[in-house]
């Protein structure tokens, strides 16, 4: 099985009043939710539409209404809608992604959801009218390769997506539903990229990437982003998450400890304490419940 299909990303989301995670994974019914009450986490009956194959990736919108799951197979992107503990599989977009979905995300307000995949033009982005998911004309610059993380700033002003080919990141700018790419900032990661993030305030965008460092964070100011210096992983990084706050970042890489923790001061990243009990294998997806409370 190659990398690609081993991915197990999970996403945390929900409102105030409940609190869910699902997990994408490789063996029906390919996602799995649960409900948290307080420190249990109680698995919720499947949908009674699952995706068709293996699920890469998910993502709720911010408000936890929706969920929506990359996976392999046509459609290659699923979307729920959740009402208390129930997720209801809405209707396909007109327009589908061009092949299996490994990376979605939604952008703060819910408008947007980004989509990256492995055929051309490797990144779908599809603008919500209530239930309705319409894609939108994709930008003019492409990524270069087999999209693989999707990200889009808190604002909702970049969306990033990390991808196969140098620069192996691609970044871009929206104004109105209009997505123009920036200029590639003028260190780059060294290798594929596998996951994405950006803080909360937009202000550090994080890249798990393939080839040592592994890791490469970059500071944003006014549409150029500025790549800081922080000591790397142990290995091959494939997931990375901030912290709602901003002073948390996550790594999950494929060598023990299998997860790595960042605490941010100023500009400045450095390694926490592992945990006591660590992960047992290659960490694949890593997440942040929304206030923090839980990785």
């Amino acid at each position: 099985m190659d990398f690609i299909s081993q991915m197990l990303l999970m996403g945390t989301g929900g409102d105030q009043s409940d609190s869910f995670l699902a997990v994408a994974h490789p063996n029906s019914p390919y996602i799995s939710i649960y409900e948290r009450d307080v420190d249990t986490f109680t698995k919720l009956n499947d949908p009674s539409t699952l995706p068709i194959g293996t699920g890469f990736d998910v993502a709720f919108s911010a408000d936890g209404t929706y969920l929506a799951v990359a996976h392999r197979f046509v459609p290659y992107l699923t979307i729920y809608k959740r009402s208390e503990g129930v997720f209801t599989k809405l209707t396909n977009p007109s327009t589908l992604p061009t092949s299996d979905g490994y990376g979605v995300a939604f952008s703060a307000d819910g408008t947007y959801l980004a989509v990256a995949h492995n055929v051309s033009p490797y990144l779908t982005i599809y603008e919500r009218d209530v239930d309705t998911f319409a894609k939108l004309n994709g930008p003019s610059t492409v990524p270069t390769g087999i999209g693989q993380g999707v990200a889009f700033s808190a604002d909702g002003t970049y969306l990033a997506v990390s991808h196969f080919v140098s620069p192996y990141l691609t970044i871009y700018e929206r104004d109105g539903s209009t997505f123009t790419k920036l200029n590639d900032p003028s260190t780059l990661p060294t290798g594929t990229g596998y996951g994405v993030a950006f803080s909360a305030d937009g202000t550090y965008l994080a890249v798990a990437h393939e080839v040592s460092p592994y890791l490469t964070i970059y500071k944003l100011n006014v549409g150029t982003f500025t790549k800081l210096t922080v000591s790397p992983p142990p290995s091959v990084s494939n997931s990375v998450a901030f912290s709602a706050d901003g002073t948390y970042l996550a790594v999950a890489h494929e060598v023990s400890p299998y997860l790595t923790i960042y605490e941010r001061n100023g500009d400045t990243f450095t390694k926490a304490d592992d945990p006591s009990t660590l992960p047992t294998g290659t960490g694949y997806g890593v997440a942040f419940s929304a206030d923090g409370t839980y990785l």
